[in-house]
């Protein structure tokens, strides 16, 4: 059983959509705001499967790995306790600038001339706008679950063919987790929120500009995965059950995924980080 967690497959794939099958089984019944906290546990456990639970000396990879736990602390906070919504937004798009800035800051530092500056604000606008958009469908559990769900595959895709294998695997973990919520979307029932939104969001972009800062994946790759929540917004017919409205909205959004992964060549994964 051991050996079985040393396939990239089993990390990536199996383990977090186990774990988020579980968890939004467990509380969707008797606490359905906590039921899609399994996409972040499922980021977490494939985390510490590839990572282990060494923290220090800090990477960027590290520090990822730690944002995610510290998201989910902070989507807890501003489902709790701030209702106002101007309020909750103005403080999680200030936090999802400085994470990315916290993560890359060091490299950036190394960086000369106006590349450096390019590549922050870059970043910044990259995460805010993930934030922003998947927000504004946190409570629309179909269209969040289904652009988490391309999200997490299109940034895992994009740096797994462009780039880096494991910023890949913690990536795709998401989308495979996302594709659990999926099932009880089409099949059952399921109450979305900013635990699902928020973390998923700031991760999936982390680990696109990371891949790109650390490991030169190309800057139109996340270009093209950029209008996933937009998209999502697309309307599909209500007189349709609704497993076959999840099926064409995740096809809708899919297809990004699609152009992204096509742009992308094979870049050699040489990152330190």
């Amino acid at each position: 059983m051991i050996e079985l967690l040393r396939y990239p497959e089993v990390q990536s794939g199996v383990v977090p959509f186990i774990v988020s099958i579980i968890v939004a089984f467990i509380f969707r019944s008797r606490k359905p705001a906590w039921a899609c906290i399994g996409v972040v546990l499922a980021f977490i456990s494939t985390a510490l499967l590839l990572n282990g639970f060494t923290f220090l000396p800090l990477s960027g990879t590290r520090k990822i790995i730690l944002a995610g736990m510290l998201l989910l602390i902070i989507a807890g906070f501003s489902e709790a306790y701030l209702a106002n919504w101007r309020y909750r937004l103005a403080m999680l798009v200030v936090i999802s600038g400085l994470l990315f800035l916290w993560v890359v800051w060091p490299v950036l530092l190394r960086m000369e001339g106006s590349v450096k500056w390019l590549i922050a604000a870059g970043g910044v606008s990259y995460v805010i706008w993930h934030t922003i958009w998947l927000d504004s469908i946190r409570k629309n559990a179909m269209q969040s679950t289904a652009s988490v769900f391309a999200l997490g595959l299109g940034t895992g895709g994009v740096a797994i063919f462009g780039a880096s294998a494991l910023y890949g695997q913690l990536s795709i973990s998401m989308g495979a987790a996302a594709g659990a919520l999926l099932l009880f979307v089409a099949f059952s029932e399921l109450k979305s929120n900013t635990f699902l939104t928020y973390p998923a969001g700031v991760l999936t972009s982390l680990l696109g500009m990371a891949t790109l800062v650390f490991a030169d994946l190309p800057w139109y790759a996340l270009v093209l995965l950029a209008p996933i929540p937009v998209i999502a917004r697309v309307p599909v017919p209500a007189s349709y059950p609704v497993w076959i409205r999840a099926g064409l909205l995740v096809l809708i959004v899919m297809l990004p995924v699609v152009l992204a992964l096509l742009s992308v060549g094979n870049v050699e994964d040489d990152s330190p980080y």
